[in-house]
């Protein structure tokens, strides 16, 4: 008797313990269905970024033993030598305090090698960073907005990409530096928008840190359809899926 009570017991207990799973995975599956409904429709902020007016291929930068250190000798064990070529996705891999900003500001001409050459051709970029410092701390989204106007849209026009970007009317007055990661990101979209000018590069370091799902969902929407040449340092395992990257380099 004492042992079919201990056994009675223990797949009473089992059965608890698998309802109670069974009610957890339902209520994360109605969080992330709740979550979903909340993230408005993606073909509404969707950005048409064209492709680049490179034609594909186009070596943009070569760098050929590259050393750099800010003390003595170089961050990197060996010289790095790379080419990006239009079109070509490339991700920098690497812990930190490994050099992957440093090399993005080598690559740009922001910094200069202690030894090595780079080459660079012409072409325009824009670059994400964490802080989105593209966008000025002390310019309100609208006068952000007009910065970029330059097909002279009417001022109702940029209201209403505005609004069509998650600002209403009561956010316009907003500075930059009251702005959430999330609604910099927005911001810059929409100025790209506006600009009608697609870069033939796009530079992103860390671009989802501290990113809501949405945020994360916009940009990755908008780089998905890009043509053009991405530069990437990211950690993020989904972002890195979704985008799809031509070449690892491995810090």
């Amino acid at each position: 008797m004492h042992i079919n009570t201990l056994r009675d017991k223990a797949e009473k207990s089992t059965t608890k313990l698998t309802d109670v799973h069974l009610d957890k995975m339902d209520e994360i599956k109605d969080s992330i269905k709740q979550i979903q409904n909340q993230i408005p429709d993606l073909q509404q902020l969707k950005i048409q970024l064209n492709s680049s007016s490179l034609h594909t291929g186009k070596i943009l930068i070569s760098g050929k033993e590259l050393e750099f250190g800010y003390g003595e000798g170089s961050l990197w064990k060996e010289p790095l030598s790379l080419t990006v070529k239009s079109g070509d996705h490339l991700l920098i891999k690497g812990n930190n305090g490994s050099g992957k900003s440093t090399l993005l500001k080598l690559l740009m001409g922001d910094l200069t090698p202690g030894k090595g050459e780079i080459r660079r051709a012409d072409f325009s970029y824009i670059s994400l960073d964490q802080e989105y410092s593209i966008i000025e701390n002390e310019l309100t989204l609208y006068e952000q907005l007009q910065q970029f106007n330059t097909n002279h849209l009417e001022e109702h026009e940029l209201k209403s990409l505005l609004n069509r970007f998650l600002f209403p009317y009561n956010t316009w007055n907003k500075k930059g530096h009251q702005l959430s990661g999330g609604e910099k990101l927005r911001l810059l979209f929409c100025c790209l928008l506006v600009s009608n000018q697609t870069p033939d590069m796009i530079l992103l370091d860390e671009p989802t840190n501290n990113l809501d799902i949405q945020s994360s969902e916009i940009i990755l929407a908008a780089l998905k359809e890009y043509k053009g040449t991405i530069i990437a340092i990211s950690h993020d395992l989904h972002f890195i899926d979704q985008i799809g990257f031509s070449q690892i380099l491995q810090l």
